[in-house]
């Protein structure tokens, strides 16, 4: 399955506006209310995880070539995992 070259680009940009979302929990977990560090670090666990996430697609889309394409008796296999 080949993938287009343009679709490698979106994923940076939602991983930047990801990091963006970052700085009102940043400032959140400096309030004193209990209550709102929690929720806080909640958001802040959404935002790691999703930043991971988008981090995952984007180097699979960047190898994905690679992947396919390295060794001919490789690219034939399914789950389980063949050995050359």
């Amino acid at each position: 399955m080949d993938i287009p070259g343009w679709f490698v680009w979106p994923a940076p940009g939602l991983a930047v506006l990801q990091a963006l979302g970052f700085v009102p929990v940043s400032r959140r977990l400096r309030g004193s209310d209990s209550a709102v560090r929690f929720e806080a670090r909640l958001d802040l666990l959404d935002v790691v995880a999703s930043l991971l996430l988008s981090g995952g697609l984007v180097l699979g889309l960047a190898v994905a070539e690679s992947w396919g394409s390295g060794s001919p008796a490789l690219a034939s296999c399914s789950w389980p995992p063949c050995t050359p």
